[in-house]
């Protein structure tokens, strides 16, 4: 009997010294603020794919004033693009459909762009038509 409680102690001092609280210090905020590095908008109505590097096309989203910031860089002619550099408004609203596929979508500069796709290291904007456009970001 002493030798079980032995044993049983033994687990216990050893399952609850191996836990340790790593994963508080390793929490990511998922948030729209700060600043995305456009690399990406698809659209049929724009003509196709374009691709821009890191850096050339950049938006900061200010969530206390409900503004993000363009600053447009890119010298290519052939790339259509739809903001030019400045302060724009913006507004993201939930989705009134409990379970849906997009929880939340996004208004910029008084239009619906439709879904909002966010994670800490990427976000998609897609307004989900046929015809409709997509811009992917990178942080």
């Amino acid at each position: 009997m002493k030798k079980l409680k032995l044993l049983t102690t033994l687990i216990a001092v050893i399952f609850f010294s191996s836990c340790n609280n790593d994963d508080d210090n390793k929490t990511t905020e998922t948030t729209i603020a700060g600043n995305w590095n456009l690399i990406e908008i698809n659209s049929t109505i724009m003509g196709g794919k374009f691709t821009f590097a890191p850096g050339v096309i950049t938006w900061n989203f200010n969530t206390t004033t409900n503004t993000f910031t363009v600053v447009n860089n890119n010298t290519d002619a052939s790339a259509i693009y739809i903001f030019n550099s400045g302060t724009y408004p913006y507004e993201i609203i939930a989705s009134p459909i409990a379970n849906s596929i997009c929880n939340q979508s996004i208004e910029l500069n008084d239009a619906d762009y439709g879904c909002l796709l966010l994670t800490s290291n990427s976000l998609q904007i897609n307004d989900g038509a046929a015809d409709g456009v997509v811009f992917k970001f990178i942080r």
